[in-house]
């Protein structure tokens, strides 16, 4: 719950983002799937935003992730 609010807090006041990013990249990378998956739909909005390199590395394991939600 807290990451899919980090990522609609970023979507609704994206000056927010530089603060956020740290906490969703490590999220992206949390055992739970649910928190892998709310960290990467909350990524995906921040590179509809401002796509930038720093993202990269983390979608790109996230697109390999094993549940097809994270994938997605």
């Amino acid at each position: 719950a807290a990451t899919s609010a980090l990522g609609e807090l970023v979507k609704a006041n994206p000056i927010y983002a530089k603060d956020v990013l740290p906490t969703l990249l490590e999220a992206a990378k949390d055992k739970e799937w649910s928190v892998r998956d709310a960290a990467t739909s909350a990524l995906r909005e921040l590179v509809k935003a401002n796509p930038h390199p720093a993202f990269l590395p983390t979608l790109l394991e996230a697109a390999k992730d094993k549940e097809w939600s994270v994938r997605d």
